[in-house]
């Protein structure tokens, strides 16, 4: 998604490979198109070509129906000075207000008016400046980055999320020409620079996707061989499983799980912005230890409502 996104950076084309063909997804390119941006999809490969778009008001038809809407906010001032769009789409799993987004982007000289159904967005240019985040968080990191990448100066994130996602956005962005320093550290630094140019992108593999996989052949004591994986973007899951009970071989790019006829219980998951346990996998580790001899314990630090998938 923050990829998509970024590409509005850039006033030409940008080629996607592996970009997952979900809702969301869809909802973010119709989003483009919506504002003049020409979209072809060829089974995972996606282009976008952003020469003629109109960046100055945002449709609110496929932008409130999702939450990561708001991450569009920085790259629209980054390509322009004026932005009108919709409040991004609720979300059934807990709070994401966007005082944060809005704090962030009022620093980098952004002058915002929250009105009853649309937040407005004029800047005379955007600066760099020193942003101090409350929390690591991914989607507030990624509107910053897609704001920093173009705007006068240098801006530095500090408690920046380290989530690989937000590594991955770095990349594409430093492949387009971006000058970014400390990917994937609480401190990140982005030196504006005037233009992005054409490029052509590999999306990492979706880690949340991949450790789902992990703990469904968990769950019915299967095994399952998982390509185009890196082991450091599922530690913490792998972590889990391992603790109960299930064999992990790591190959170069590749991790097979073997797990037992029975899984044994954990002693406690919490869950943690990265490197810790990914809020987005609470549930099906849930249902995994549904599966396990003895009693584990799961608790829920990130999103008050994960456990509504309890009473099912």
């Amino acid at each position: 998604m923050p990829i998509i996104a970024a590409s509005v950076l850039n006033n030409g084309m940008v080629h996607l490979r592996r970009c997952p063909q979900i809702m969301d997804v869809h909802h973010m390119l119709r989003i483009l198109q919506q504002s003049g941006a020409g979209i072809m999809w060829d089974d995972g490969d996606v282009w976008i070509k952003t020469d003629q778009m109109d960046t100055v008001a945002v449709s609110s038809l496929d932008a409130g129906k999702m939450r990561s809407s708001i991450i569009l906010l920085g790259a629209l001032l980054g390509r322009g000075q004026e932005v009108t769009m919709p409040y991004p789409g609720g979300c059934t799993i807990g709070a994401r207000p966007i005082d944060w987004h809005i704090d962030a982007l009022r620093k980098m000289n952004v002058q915002i008016d929250l009105k009853e159904n649309k937040i407005e967005c004029k800047t005379t240019g955007l600066k760099g400046n020193r942003i101090e985040l409350p929390y690591p968080s991914v989607g507030v990191t990624e509107n910053i980055l897609l704001a920093a990448v173009l705007a006068d100066g240098v801006t530095e994130i500090i408690h920046a999320a380290m989530e690989p996602e937000i590594a991955d956005l770095c990349r594409f962005l430093k492949k387009s020409g971006a000058c970014i320093e400390g990917e994937g550290t609480e401190r990140i630094r982005i030196k504006g620079v005037k233009t992005l140019h054409d490029t052509e992108y590999t999306i990492m593999a979706d880690r949340i996707a991949a450790g789902t996989y992990m703990a469904a052949a968990a769950a019915v004591g299967g095994e399952i061989v998982l390509k185009g994986i890196h082991i450091e973007n599922v530690r913490a899951v792998a972590d889990v499983l391992v603790e109960s009970g299930c064999g992990l071989i790591i190959y170069k790019e590749s991790i097979k799980i073997i797990a037992p006829s029975m899984l044994l219980a954990v002693k406690e998951i919490e869950t943690e912005p990265y490197p810790g346990f990914p809020t987005d996998m609470q549930s099906q580790m849930l249902a995994c230890l549904c599966q396990a001899r003895g009693d584990s314990t799961v608790t829920e630090h990130i999103f008050e409502n994960r456990y509504k998938v309890v009473p099912d």
